[in-house]
Parts: structure tokens; sequence; C-alpha cells
């Protein structure tokens, strides 16, 4: 009577694992694009920056 128990809540917790280890792996994903976007960001305000230095007054 207690295998079936044992069972059910054993497929609970695999569920909640696997429900927590696809958050994790969205959230890593979602923090690398972040980095990306602000690099690329950087980048092109230092392009900007040079190009109105080159401008002058």
């Amino acid at each position: 009577m207690l295998l079936p128990i044992i069972i059910v809540g054993q497929n609970v917790i695999q569920a909640a694992n696997d429900a927590r280890a696809e958050a994790d792996h969205e959230t890593t994903a979602i923090h690398r694009l972040t980095i990306e976007v602000h690099s690329i960001n950087e980048g092109q305000t230092r392009i900007l920056q040079q190009l109105q230095a080159n401008q002058g007054p």
C-alpha cells in the first residue's frame, strides 16, 4: 500500500525538479542575452562618442 504513495511522491518531486531546472535554464539564457545587449550598447555608445568628437563644434 505504501509503494504507490511513494511512487506518486517521487513523481511530484521529479516534476517540481524539472520545472525548477527549466526556469533556471530560462533565467540563465535571459541573463546571457542581457549581457550581450549591454555589450552591444556600450560599443554603440563608444562609436557615437567618437563621431561626436570628430564633428567638432
